[in-house]
C-alpha cells in the first residue's frame, strides 16, 4: 500500500512538471530590440534602387557606423536587432535620372517595435527661380528680362562641356532644361541639396549658350532666387 502511494505520488508530480514547461496562453516574450525597413522613393513614390544606405548609430555628437547596405529593387533595406536609441541613415548615389540626392535622417529605434519608413529623396532639394536678363556693364540698373530662352541645370561635377553649344551630352546629363517666361522667369523644383550646379542659358532656336552661372544649393528645403544677368558688349 506504501509503495503504491508513492508510486502514484512520483507520476502526479512529473505531470505538473511537464505541464509547467509549457508556455501558457498568457505568456508575453518581450523583445528587447527594435527593427527598420527603410524605404527609398521618388516623388512619384517610384523606387530607388541600387543606393547605398550607411546606418549609424548616435550618441551624443559621435556617430558610429553600424551597417552599409543597397536598397533592393523595390527601394528597401532592412536593419533589424537594433538596440534602442537615436540612429541615422546616409544615402550615396541614391540617384533619380542623371540626378543624386543626398539623404540624412535621424529616427528613433524603439525596443519591440517594427517600422517601416518611406523617405521621399526629392524632399532633400531645393527650388530654384532663374531670373535671366540682359543689362550692361556701365548700367546695372537695366534689367531687360530675356524671355523664351533656354537654361540647362546640371550638376557641376559631371565634368566640363562645350559652353558654347547645348550638346547631346549636355542635355543627356542634364537634371533639367527649361525656358523663361515672358518675364525672364524659370522655376526649378527640387534640385538636390549639397552639390555645386550650373546654369547655361541658350538661345532656344540656335542652341548657343549666351551666359552660365555657378552655385552651390548648400542644405535642403529652402526656395532659392538666382539672378542671371547677360552683359551686353
Amino acid at each position: 500500500m506504501h509503495l503504491r502511494f508513492l508510486l502514484t505520488f512520483a507520476l502526479l508530480a512529473s505531470l505538473l512538471i511537464a505541464c509547467k514547461k509549457e508556455a501558457g496562453p498568457d505568456e508575453i516574450i518581450l523583445k528587447s530590440y527594435g527593427t527598420i525597413k527603410y524605404h527609398l522613393t521618388d516623388n512619384e513614390g517610384k523606387p530607388v534602387t541600387d543606393a547605398t544606405v550607411k546606418l549609424f548609430q548616435r550618441f551624443g555628437n559621435e556617430n558610429m557606423q553600424l551597417y552599409e547596405k543597397r536598397t533592393d529593387a523595390n527601394g528597401l533595406v532592412d536593419f533589424d536587432k537594433l538596440n534602442h536609441g537615436t540612429y541615422g541613415v546616409s544615402t550615396e548615389k541614391a540617384m533619380v535620372g542623371a540626378a543624386e540626392y543626398v539623404v540624412n535622417h535621424t529616427f528613433q529605434v524603439n525596443s519591440g517595435v517594427d517600422t517601416t519608413m518611406t523617405t521621399d529623396i526629392t524632399s532633400f532639394g531645393n527650388d530654384i527661380t532663374i531670373f535671366a536678363y540682359e543689362t550692361d556693364y556701365w548700367n546695372t540698373d537695366r534689367r531687360d528680362p530675356l524671355a523664351n530662352y533656354g537654361v540647362v541645370t546640371i550638376q557641376s561635377y559631371l565634368g566640363g562641356f562645350n559652353e558654347y553649344q547645348v550638346t547631346p551630352e549636355l542635355e543627356r546629363l542634364a537634371f533639367a532644361i527649361g525656358y523663361t517666361d515672358n518675364n525672364g522667369k524659370l522655376l526649378i523644383k527640387r534640385v538636390p541639396a549639397a552639390f555645386p550646379y550650373t546654369f547655361y542659358i541658350f538661345d532656344r532656336s540656335t542652341k548657343k549658350i549666351i551666359g552660365s552661372s555657378i552655385i552651390s544649393t548648400g542644405g535642403w528645403g529652402h526656395n532659392i532666387d538666382l539672378d542671371l544677368p547677360i552683359y551686353k558688349n
